[in-house]
């Protein structure tokens, strides 16, 4: 399990958020399996891991360079939402400026050498993390990457994978060489420079793992070493067995994300999902068919749907999509606006940005980041599971900050809701 970690609470981190006007993205860790420290950099080793991602914000407040904690300056975050007034003496000056060195334990994954045959070594690699993406690779060890978020995919042969908030990998590692070797994750978003450790030892039994050189595929910004590293993309998948999928939509739904007017809002489709819909009685026992608004899309079932994410407004990090209820089909992306009505349209006008043969598979999909320009991302799912679920952006502070959107699937087969749970 791989994971973020801040000293600070869940509700003491939403409560400076909202008093100061700044969002939280600085964190104070990266653990493996809940073990890890918190690494400080040398002044030397901040300026080598500046990235030049970050340099536009650092330069928009004539900052010399990233915070002790290798983050961007909360005056940077702070002009998401320049219109506001911000009060930077509400937010404690460790979140961003003050890092503490520790001496935290590190996971091991133990592997005891079996025999002369071959051996492979198969991981599940979990990201919750709460706002950070991060790179994972193995020193001196390849992957091969079997399923993503549950399904099986056709193997892809990498030395590294880019991980979004809620991703789930499954990987198999041929054993080789006896000997300890680093796991690495970093982070490669702008807002902050961060990595940390655990080690895949292999040995015999009852011997320690001997002296064997660590080969790193990655640097401590996720960067790959050599040229020829092969880093993974969530085009390259392809589901197995193969799936075919219908070639037009019934539905299309274009969502625009926007930031909403303060540092810690989202809208997902231009309006945040309001709050006051936790005291409402929810879709899922009191349906209301049909229903279509800026925060809820209802489908009929037995239907394909189009859901097309636009970011509307930059700068913008990546945002990893997530639908429950059913997975989607990646088939399509791309700069710039999209201003056609459905996706039909615009592949006679960009017919190459799109894949309906073979479309990557999975419940969680990547928005791209932008920076001077709005980009979208295209998914189709088929609606063959009636209820009410929910389609939202994983990165934690994104998603509390309203990016949601409530989906009625199949409302003309709406199953009726059991009277046991109902009156609960």
């Amino acid at each position: 399990m791989l994971s973020d970690w801040s000293k600070y609470t869940g509700s003491q981190r939403v409560d400076f958020t909202v008093k100061s006007g700044i969002v939280d993205l600085c964190y104070d860790s990266l653990l493996f399996n809940g073990k890890g420290n918190v690494r400080c950099y040398t002044p030397a080793e901040l300026r080598a891991v500046t990235t030049p991602a970050q340099r536009p914000g650092l330069s928009l407040v004539n900052a010399t360079g990233l915070t002790a904690k290798g983050c961007l300056p909360a005056k940077t975050i702070s002009l998401q939402a320049p219109q506001v007034v911000k009060d930077f003496s509400a937010l404690p000056s460790d979140v961003y400026d003050v890092c503490i060195p520790t001496n935290g334990s590190r996971e091991v994954i133990d592997v005891v050498q079996s025999g002369d045959g071959e051996q492979w070594l198969a991981l599940d690699l979990i990201a919750t993390f709460g706002v950070l993406a991060i790179m994972f690779s193995i020193d001196s060890h390849p992957m091969y990457i079997y399923a993503v978020d549950g399904a099986f995919v056709e193997p892809i042969p990498v030395e590294a994978i880019p991980i979004q908030n809620g991703a789930r990998f499954s990987v198999l590692i041929k054993l080789q060489d006896l000997g300890n070797f680093n796991m690495r994750v970093s982070s490669i978003g702008a807002s902050q420079s961060i990595s940390n450790y655990a080690t895949l030892s292999y040995h015999q039994a009852g011997q320690p793992a001997p002296n064997t050189p660590s080969v790193a595929y990655i640097n401590d910004v996720g960067a790959n070493v050599t040229a020829n590293v092969r880093v993974f993309s969530q085009t390259q998948m392809r589901a197995f067995p193969p799936v075919t999928i219908s070639q037009i939509a019934d539905n299309t739904f274009v969502l625009s994300m926007i930031v909403a007017g303060q540092t810690y809002l989202w809208a997902l489709n231009s309006t945040v999902y309001p709050l006051t819909h936790q005291t409402e009685e929810p879709l899922l026992f009191f349906p209301k068919p049909f229903l279509s608004n800026n925060v809820t899309i209802s489908t009929l079932n037995d239907t394909w749907v189009d859901l097309v994410f636009v970011t509307a407004t930059w700068p913008q990090p990546q945002h990893p999509m997530h639908k429950h209820g059913d997975k989607m089909y990646m088939i399509g992306q791309g700069t710039g606006s999209f201003p056609w009505a459905t996706v039909a349209e615009a592949m006679q006008a960009v017919p190459g940005s799109f894949n309906l043969a073979n479309p990557p598979r999975r419940d969680t999909f990547a928005t791209a980041a932008t920076v001077s320009q709005p980009a979208w991302l295209a998914v189709r799912y088929y609606s063959n599971d009636p209820g009410a679920w929910f389609l939202h952006c994983h990165i934690s502070s994104h998603f509390d900050g309203g990016m949601s959107v409530a989906i009625q699937d199949g409302v003309d087969v709406f199953p009726a809701v059991p009277p046991e749970y109902l009156n609960f």
